[in-house]
């Protein structure tokens, strides 16, 4: 079906749509030649060695009413081949000739607003003689349209010609125009199909109504789609009714609902061109079948080419209606995707695709990451009556709602959302899409699926990270530990101000006891303001802030040091989450940067009887006091049993010695404790 040739493939200049438009559908050539025929298209004959060339005019004679449009055919043999047309001569205000319209046929077409009479010349053709010699071949004229300028139809014959090889008999006399300059044009390379044509589907009950799109999709700019011609065949299951074309943004739409048995034939123009995903009408069809049954719409291409009529590749997509069942969604709500630096604003759109039922109402919910900030939204470019958006619905959600009284279909645009990327560097960020209404001008709704999306922010050059050290901690239930904020990487000028929240899961199994911001003292900031603040309302929020002046700080720097008892019980863990506020260098320009978070797990290091997250000696000295009787209890008793004997005696404490001095490669608790491989301290540690 994507055959262009075989669907009907012409070049038909813009202005030639013009009386089309007015009402006229392209004339089959009985009814041209009805009537008492005043006027004449012929062809030329001539002559030439074979391997020559041989130029025949096209021409309309004894023109007793203005001529306003014409399109013929010449049908010619294996033994000739096209090169080239040229109009020099021609009265005509546009003539455009497709040597390759079908097998062994070339389309020509013209059109003049005033009107032309008397004898017309039309175009040269261009023939090489690719045959033998002594051979005579046929052209054949086949008229398509022969019609004034207001679209009626003007009564003609046709008179065909011949070209014959020297060596033969010599071809039967017909006058010749002026002498006119030959042109031979290059003709262009094929390009790929890009474009496609689209019928909509849809569904109903039986003897109800529905309304499809007729759509070009991707269509390329510049120059856009300056002229189209398509017929949709259907079948008896289903009766057109209607036609409209709101929403499109041709000039000009017209269809015949009844140009040929089951079949409609719509035509457009537009001056301009134009491009991307362009409605052309809306076509309504009464079911009159039986319920179960689906039928389809079949697309024939005839003409689809740009405002100077050079022709557009393209490629047709078919439908059907469905009567009765189930509908199977062909609508699709959907946000789009985008990307941009850290800092910048990065807009995408709130879309509806695929309607082949009228949209009369919507809202939906787009919900975001916090790297990302919405600051704007506008309804440019929507066909809707009325949008809005609230970027503030709640946390992290946009809400967008949009209205249209007479319902819109096909591919259309709700909203433009702007988010301004305030995440870290090298990082994507999803946009879910949550459908709350999607409804007919009825208040039906409308089967649909939906298609999230998502924003990334490009990779930073010169990035600095922002990081929890170590990344992942461990510590004794009821015992603290203390982790490092820092930023690596700085590059120059430096770092000069920043501001950074630090925060736990929620429900977090550990609590900030204590912050020290700066530690290594390289940010003044001001006196009496702390560099590290623990959030009144959020036990487990920090936050680090502080300034100085230039020069800025680069390299590896220590932003504060947090330090964190645990309240849970061993094998829980939690995030700690980065978020910076601010990293900004001594000129007050923003560092790229990207975060890494950290955790703290609780954990019973097997063999650390003191609980001081090691394995020394010390830890064998305390199990062995523990074991006489003389010692305090262990802090963890099970940490100390390392033979898994459910007691803590002198075999612990020695398994523990020769772990630490090299003799013994592992230690074993029980399996219900978790257990991270311990790395010994030295034995000088051994002190109270």
């Amino acid at each position: 079906m994507s055959n262009l040739r075989a669907k009907g493939w012409m070049v038909f200049p813009i202005a030639a749509l013009v009386f089309v438009a007015l009402g006229a559908v392209l004339l089959a050539r009985g009814d041209l030649a009805s009537g008492s025929a005043t006027a004449t298209v012929r062809i030329g004959s001539g002559h030439g060695d074979p391997g020559s060339q041989v130029t025949v005019p096209l021409e309309a004679l004894g023109l007793t009413q203005a001529l306003g449009a014409i399109t013929v055919d010449i049908v010619y043999d294996d033994s000739l081949e096209p090169t080239a047309w040229n109009k020099t001569g021609s009265p005509l205000d546009m003539v455009t000739c497709s040597l390759a319209y079908a097998l062994h046929t070339i389309r020509c077409t013209g059109i003049s607003a005033a009107g032309a009479s008397g004898d017309v010349l039309i175009a040269n053709l261009t023939f090489h003689l690719v045959g033998a010699a002594g051979e005579c071949d046929p052209l054949d004229v086949q008229i398509v349209t022969f019609a004034d300028p207001n679209g009626n139809p003007i009564s003609a014959s046709d008179t065909d010609g011949q070209i014959c090889m020297d060596g033969g008999p010599s071809p039967s006399p017909s006058p010749s125009p002026s002498p006119t300059a030959t042109v031979t044009p290059t003709p262009p390379p094929t390009p790929t199909a890009g474009a496609k044509v689209r019928i909509g589907s849809g569904w109903a009950g039986q003897s109800s109504e529905v309304t499809v799109p007729l759509e070009a999709l991707d269509v390329p700019a510049p120059p856009g789609l300056g002229a189209i011609t398509v017929d949709i065949v259907y079948d008896d299951s289903l009766e057109p009714t209607a036609w409209n074309k709101t929403g499109s943004p041709l000039d000009m739409v017209t269809c015949s609902l009844a140009y040929a048995a089951n079949t409609i034939r719509c035509t457009g123009i537009s001056a301009a061109g134009a491009s991307g995903d362009v409605l052309i009408t809306n076509l309504t069809f009464r079911l009159v079948a039986s319920p179960d049954e689906c039928d389809p719409l079949d697309v024939q291409i005839v003409t689809f080419a740009d405002p100077d009529g050079n022709p557009i590749p393209v490629t047709d997509e078919d439908g059907e209606i469905c009567i009765g069942g189930s509908p199977t969604p062909t609508a699709r709500v959907r946000i789009g995707s985008g990307q941009g630096d850290q800092g910048t604003d990065v807009i995408v759109p709130l879309e509806a695709l695929g309607l082949t039922q009228a949209l009369g109402a919507i809202t939906v919910d787009i919900v975001y990451d916090a790297s990302l900030e919405p600051t704007a939204w506008d309804k440019t470019g929507s066909p809707l009556d009325m949008v809005t958006c609230s970027l503030a619905y709640a946390p992290n959600t946009i809400r967008c709602s949009g209205i249209s009284a007479e319902g819109v279909f096909g591919d259309i645009l709700v909203a433009n959302i702007t988010f301004h990327l305030v995440g870290p560097c090298d990082e994507c960020d999803p946009l879910d899409v949550q459908v709350v209404t999607f409804a007919d001008p009825d208040g039906n709704p409308i089967p649909f699926t939906d298609e999230d999306g998502q924003i990334c922010i490009n990779p930073c050059d010169g990035e600095a990270t922002v990081r929890i050290e170590p990344e992942t901690s461990y510590v004794a239930p009821g015992s603290e530990v203390t982790v490092r904020v820092e930023a690596v990487d700085v590059p120059e000028p430096g770092l000069g101000t920043f501001r950074v929240d630090i925060t736990c899961d929620p429900g977090a199994v550990v609590q900030v006891t204590d912050c020290v911001g700066d530690p290594d003292g390289l940010f003044p900031g001001i006196p009496g303001v702390p560099e590290c603040v623990i959030l009144e309302d959020d036990p487990c929020h920090v936050r680090l802030g502080s300034f100085r002046f230039d020069p800025g700080a680069t390299g590896a720097i220590a932003l504060g040091d947090i330090t964190f008892v645990a309240i849970g019980d061993v094998d829980q863990s939690t995030a700690l989450s980065v978020e910076v506020l601010e990293l900004v260098n001594s000129d007050d320009e923003p560092i790229p940067y990207t975060t890494q978070g950290g955790e703290i797990r609780l954990a019973l290091m097997c063999g650390d009887a003191n609980c001081d997250q090691q394995v020394g000696m010390l830890d064998a000295k305390v199990i062995a006091k523990f074991a006489m009787g003389i010692g305090p209890e262990v802090c963890s008793p099970p940490a100390a049993d390392v033979n898994c004997d459910h007691s803590v005696g002198m075999v612990d404490a020695k398994r523990v010695a020769e772990f630490v001095m090299g003799l013994r490669p592992e230690l074993e608790c029980c399996p219900d404790i978790w257990v991270p491989t311990p790395t010994p301290v030295p034995s000088a540690r051994l002190h109270e």
